[in-house]
């Protein structure tokens, strides 16, 4: 774990569908990450080996995503200027990309890492 403006993150190295990455940081009293800020999304991306889930997903409504999944609005986005011309409605789920430091939206049921918060 690593400590950063009061929270704890762990930088999960192994690939999993973000349902499983989920799965993975509930089972350790933590959620996906949320990212409410620029600094954030810079400490987060400055400790990430590859692309990785974040706590965002659309599932439950297209187009709708006003909280992280642990809760915290959604006040700072970064998504990529292309993120909402997406390839159909399989990709719900948001990842941080290590290139750009950018958001954008995956297929739920592809492999990245995870990031914990």
């Amino acid at each position: 774990w690593v400590h950063y403006s009061g929270n704890c993150y762990l930088f999960h190295e192994i690939q999993n569908t973000w349902e499983s990455a989920r799965e993975y940081c509930l089972g350790l009293d933590a959620d996906l990450v949320s990212i409410p800020s620029a600094e954030e999304n810079a400490f987060v991306t400055d400790r990430i080996s590859g692309n990785a889930w974040i706590g965002i997903t659309d599932q439950e409504s297209e187009g709708v995503f006003t909280t992280f999944t642990d809760g915290t609005p959604v006040d700072f986005q970064n998504f990529t200027g292309t993120a909402f011309r997406r390839w159909g409605e399989a990709y719900n789920c948001a990842v941080i990309r290590l290139s750009d430091r950018q958001w954008s939206w995956k297929d739920c049921g592809s492999q990245y890492l995870a990031v914990c918060k």
